[in-house]
């Protein structure tokens, strides 16, 4: 019986992982493909449409996204702010209030690093994309 509901909490936590990571991936490439649309509406702008030139306007647009995505991590993990909690306990009430925060803490910074690599992952998806569009295209 311990077996039974141990596998079935294994199974619920591996669903819920899943859960999570399709739903993360989901919107990385929901905003790779506005970034395909907004880059396909430049050629309104710009016109001169072609497989070819496409394929290089989205690539370059996710170079530049990846590399917006890689500062933003590298400053945010180079920042290191204490969010108003103290960094180091030298009293007592320190001690109390970066315990009493810790999940609070996490949660902030979680958020950061999410934001980052959410970023930084747009841009690979978008240099993907190019790529799958331009083999995907040149068929036709």
């Amino acid at each position: 019986m311990n077996e039974q509901q141990e596998e079935h909490h294994q199974s619920a936590k591996i669903r819920t992982i899943l859960q999570i990571g399709l739903v993360y991936l989901s919107q990385i490439f929901l905003y790779a493909l506005c970034m395909a649309v907004l880059v396909g509406v430049s050629f309104l702008f710009k016109g001169s449409f072609s497989i070819q030139a496409y394929s290089d306007r989205l690539f370059i647009a996710g170079v530049v996204i990846t590399l917006v995505g890689v500062f933003v991590f590298i400053t945010i993990g180079g920042t290191r702010r204490n969010m108003g909690i103290p960094t180091f306990a030298k009293t007592k009430e320190d001690a109390r209030k970066i315990i009493d925060h810790s999940e609070e803490i996490r949660a902030k910074a979680e958020k950061r690093y999410d934001a980052g690599s959410k970023v930084w992952a747009v841009g690979a998806a978008c240099m993907l994309l190019s790529i799958l569009l331009y083999y995907l295209l040149s068929i036709f």
